[in-house]
C-alpha cells in the first residue's frame, strides 16, 4: 500500500480541520 502524495495528504488535513473549526468560528469562538 503506496502512501498518497504528501500535498494530497496536507490538503485533506487541512479540510478537516477546517471543517470542524468553522462551527465554533460562526458561534463567536
Amino acid at each position: 500500500m503506496k502512501w498518497p502524495h504528501i500535498p494530497t495528504v496536507a490538503l485533506a488535513l487541512l479540510l478537516a480541520a477546517l471543517l470542524l473549526i468553522a462551527p465554533a468560528l460562526e458561534q463567536g469562538y
